[in-house]
């Protein structure tokens, strides 16, 4: 099996898991007692976990060199969590085992694209077109957790994720150590090591600090979505194809990943990601129909989409190769950690107080991505800007 094929099938049992858990743990906390405001503090916890176990988990990555055997520990780790966790009760025992179990899956979220782009590096793998399996995955497990809460009661969920974690480990026993293998397509150039930043320069904090808000920015619809359109009459299935359309149109973004990338470059994609998160948030705050629902969904194809190829543009082209990992997790500790859990904390409480309208407020932090987006068209050179040639 090749190395590409390899790679995307860890990707896929990686958002497989991410698919049934982002729209539907919010509904087994809720199942299991919890209020709005304690899912909002269970859910900051488990974003939290990321500023301090990603950096300091892939950076051991890093200087190791070896990103395959912490990927396995990680994942092992996450497995025993998820089966503790379905053992406890009560707010207070929930939310520790959260923060255990996410303190060994977060970091498989950087390594997993440390060792996807370490592998472009060296043989010429179209990023996107591996990635865009985990996009595919990510639908199938918003689909089928979405259908088993239709059969089966929410607390069944937890041992979904048990099985989905126990697929990832032994798909990620099929990884070669170091990424070696048989080329799959055309060397990219660009190594990311001439004119790397610096973690503490203004390009580099401008570069964090927007790709953060246009990220945080989705903390209510991850959290809340599938809560408030079921409380507006909607079946757990539709609710699954709310999320799955958006995820299609990231996976059409995807499949043209190399040359979007080429041809726009980090700076350009962020800019999008801002313009489509403004549009998406305001039409999500005053509950047009379904069918507006669904193309405002849509949008996540560039909202997160868009940001997320321009931060891994970003990182490839201003980081050396042998900090890869390391950055990949400043990013997500910044991002799915800080950010995150300010933002997912604020929106139990800007939820239970405004409803819809806070996706108002969302839009706002899309809108401050923007601008900051400018300030760093300026920062960055028009020469450093362009994409290295593909």
């Amino acid at each position: 099996m090749s190395l590409f094929a390899r790679i995307a099938m860890v990707y896929g049992a990686l958002f497989f898991s991410v698919g049934m858990f982002m729209p539907f743990f919010p509904v087994w906390l809720k199942s299991q007692g919890l209020d709005d405001v304690q899912v909002a503090w269970v859910l900051a916890v488990q974003s939290g976990t990321r500023m301090v176990a990603s950096p300091a988990v892939s950076h051991l990555a890093d200087r190791l060199g070896r990103l395959r055997p912490v990927m396995l520990v990680c994942a092992a780790g996450a497995l025993a969590g998820f089966l503790w966790l379905e053992m406890v009760d009560g707010f207070q025992a929930i939310m520790i085992m959260v923060a255990v179990t996410f303190t060994a899956f977060a970091p498989l979220m950087p390594l997993t694209e440390a060792y996807a782009v370490t592998a472009g590096r060296r043989h010429g793998l179209d990023y996107g077109r591996m990635r865009l399996w985990g996009s595919i995955l990510f639908i199938a497990g918003n689909l089928f957790a979405g259908l088993m809460l239709d059969i089966f009661s929410a607390g069944r969920l937890v041992w979904l994720l048990v099985i989905a974690q126990a697929v990832l480990f032994l798909v990620l026993m099929s990884l070669p150590p170091r990424g070696e293998g048989h080329s799959d397509g055309m060397q990219i150039s660009g190594s990311g090591t001439d004119g790397s930043l610096s973690f503490l320069s203004a390009g580099f904090v401008l570069f964090l600090l927007s790709a953060a808000l246009l990220q945080s920015s989705h903390a209510l619809v991850y959290g809340f979505s599938a809560l408030h359109w079921k409380s507006l009459g909607y079946s757990g299935t539709v609710v699954g194809l709310l999320w799955g359309v958006g995820v299609v149109a990231e996976i059409i973004l995807f499949w043209f990943s190399r040359t979007v990338m080429t041809r726009l470059g980090a700076v350009r994609l962020l800019g999008m990601a801002g313009i489509a998160g403004c549009v998406r948030w305001t039409g999500l705050a005053y509950d047009p129909p379904l069918v507006f629902l669904f193309l405002l969904q849509m949008l996540h194809g560039f909202s997160f989409g868009a940001a997320h190829l321009g931060a891994i543009e970003f990182i490839r082209r201003y980081t050396p190769q042998d900090r890869s990992a390391t950055a990949q997790a400043v990013y997500g500790a910044v991002a799915g950690g800080i950010f995150m859990t300010i933002a997912t904390w604020a929106s139990g409480l800007l939820y239970r107080a405004h409803g819809a309208g806070a996706w108002l407020v969302m839009a706002g932090m899309s809108a401050t991505a923007l601008l900051l987006v400018l300030v760093l068209n300026r920062v960055i050179s028009p020469r450093e800007q362009a994409p290295a040639a593909g």
